[in-house]
């Protein structure tokens, strides 16, 4: 049953894989089980992410066009903090400690992946992401304590952000890079050849994923 659904979403990943559904322009494309929303609020979806080197990589989408979480209202990431504390609760009761991420790129950037619209990664890693961020890079790095969001301090800069819920980090990307924490977290797994999401989907990780959450009707 399982290599079914793989199988099936393989076939679709020449399809748009990007969110413009996800802001009420259009459907999601049939099929595409890694774009299924597990979880919705007002203002944000959450999905599985579309390669997970890890089960229980969630991807938390808004529902406007925006292509940074640092250009979205004050109240909105007040109601984003209050999604993000349950699905923190979820994801570590089943996989282990969860971070987040985010390459905070314009549109066209390198660092959005391809993108284009707004999304932060919940990935629950056996290191810490935080400390590996800032310990492998020469990028300036400012750390606080607690969950802070970039704030637009950064002007009209792109950057990197990363949080472990207790303290946060957030530092300019002068050189952006595609897929910047993929690359460091496949290299820390072990897979250091499998960080690029297009060509290393993890489709298996994805169903394990919406068979902890009970999505789908897995």
């Amino acid at each position: 049953m399982q290599d079914k659904h793989i199988d099936e979403m393989k076939d679709t990943m020449k399809q748009t894989s990007k969110f413009a559904w996800a802001r009420g322009e259009g459907r999601c494309p049939e099929n595409l089980y890694y774009n299924e929303p597990i979880m919705e609020t007002s203002e944000f979806l959450v999905v599985p992410s579309l390669g997970s080197i890890v089960p229980g990589w969630l991807l938390i989408v808004p529902k406007v066009d925006v292509a940074r979480f640092s250009e979205l209202p004050r109240q909105s990431l007040e109601k984003l903090e209050t999604l993000l504390e349950t699905l923190k609760a979820e994801t570590e009761n089943t996989f282990g400690r969860a971070y987040l991420f985010e390459h905070g790129g314009h549109v066209g950037s390198k660092l959005s992946c391809g993108v284009d619209q707004a999304h932060l990664h919940l990935v629950p890693l056996a290191f810490d992401l935080l400390e590996a961020a800032v310990g492998t890079s020469d990028l300036k790095w400012t750390i606080k304590e607690g969950l802070i969001f970039t704030d637009g301090g950064f002007g009209n800069d792109e950057y990197l952000f990363v949080s472990s819920f207790d303290k946060t980090a957030a530092c300019r990307c002068p050189k952006p890079v595609s897929q910047w924490f993929r690359r460091l977290i496949a290299k820390k797994m072990n897979v250091a050849e499998a960080w690029n999401y297009r060509e290393y989907p993890f489709h298996e990780n994805i169903l394990r994923t919406l068979e902890a959450t009970g999505a789908h009707g897995y």
